[in-house]
């Protein structure tokens, strides 16, 4: 059996089900066929990283139906949105948050820079809690990364199905691909590319898990031209120098997709730091904030998972207990889902561990 959400399994099959692995088909018969593909890390780059990320949104901009960008205002959504701009002749961008929340303060400033056809959706804090019970059920999950950035996702492609846009160009796999996460500083830089290798085979898990689920609900298409092959290929090519580079002072992350920024885009943008997706929302604090008010007899009697999530003391146990509600049941081990390949992991199997 397949689908492909695990909620529509009968309730006592739903231990065992795990997600397909990529690159992978099965037959009626159960016969299992890998598909051959290329060793992307091992190829050589052919063209330089503008070249190559323009002609990536050119295959992917449709032409049969109405389509825009989903703009956060940090390089990787306003790269695209860019070259969406130089290639088409026009474009429309969304971007949404709180109130003076940083992403729609730069995503404004670059669409009235660049005369982007701009829809700018302001989330008001009363509605958080069930936007992100809305996120819990159409992802079936309680990772917070995922729902803390699936609430904007859900909202903007909300409003792209309002303007009945059925693509959405975004910047997914940028960070993934070219340095862009603030742990990646800390690593030793010998093991800077197998970290990154790994988050990388686990993208299907996490970034673009979320990315596809919350777009779809809205019946909105997402689509990720920073992970088409030639931009991956050209990514693992690059030198750690073009990745991150470090110094007494500071520490420059994307180092090669800045320069292609500063290119682009106005310095306002190619010179902002990383924010993440749910901060420059301006998410986390007021939705815990709304948990704290109106749900503390729940999260006392949640028990929180993982030291590491976000938002451990209120956020998590509150998203599981969300989670309950909705699905019904228990949650399964957090370890044993991220085994089976439904949730977000520290490692995959389908990476070899030699590489782990």
């Amino acid at each position: 059996m397949f689908a492909s959400v695990p909620d529509v399994f009968p309730e006592e099959m739903r231990k065992k089900v795990e997600r397909h692995p990529p690159g992978y088909a099965i037959t009626s018969k159960n016969e299992w066929h890998k598909y051959e593909t290329l060793h992307l890390d091992k190829l050589e780059k052919q063209a330089d990283l503008k070249r190559v990320l323009e002609d990536s949104v050119a295959s992917q901009i449709p032409k049969e139906v109405p389509w825009g960008c989903l703009l956060s205002g940090g390089i990787d959504s306003s790269i695209i949105a860019m070259l969406s701009k130089l290639i088409d002749g026009q474009v429309k961008t969304i971007s949404c948050g709180l109130e003076n929340s940083s992403d729609r303060e730069f995503a404004k400033r670059l669409a009235d820079y660049h005369d982007f056809e701009h829809y700018d959706v302001q989330i008001e804090a009363e509605q958080l809690p069930q936007l992100a019970k809305d996120v819990v059920r159409v992802t079936g999950s309680y990772d917070p990364y995922i729902i803390l950035s699936g609430i904007g996702t859900y909202v903007a492609a909300q409003k792209a199905q309002e303007l009945q846009l059925k693509v959405l160009l975004c910047g997914e796999g940028a960070d993934e691909l070219f340095g862009g996460y603030a742990d990646y500083q800390d690593i030793p830089i010998a093991f800077l590319k197998d970290k990154m290798m790994l988050e990388q085979y686990g993208l299907g898990a996490t970034e673009c898990f979320r990315l596809d689920r919350c777009a779809m609900a809205c019946s909105v298409e997402a689509r990720v031209p920073f992970l088409a092959r030639s931009v991956v290929k050209h990514a693992r090519s690059l030198p750690e120098s073009e990745l991150i580079q470090k110094t007494d002072k500071h520490v420059i992350t994307k180092v090669a997709l800045r320069r292609v920024a500063e290119e682009l885009l106005p310095d306002f943008i190619a010179s902002r730091p990383k924010v993440r997706f749910f901060d420059g929302a301006g998410i986390p604090e007021t939705l815990a904030k709304m948990i704290d008010l109106n749900s503390q007899s729940i999260v006392t009697q949640s028990s929180p998972v993982g030291p590491d999530f976000y938002g451990k003391e209120i956020i998590t146990p509150w998203l599981i207990d969300v989670w309950k509600e909705i699905f019904e049941r228990e949650p399964d081990d957090w370890i044993d889902m991220m085994h089976r390949g439904l949730v977000r992991q520290r490692y995959t199997k389908y990476l070899p561990i030699s590489q782990a």
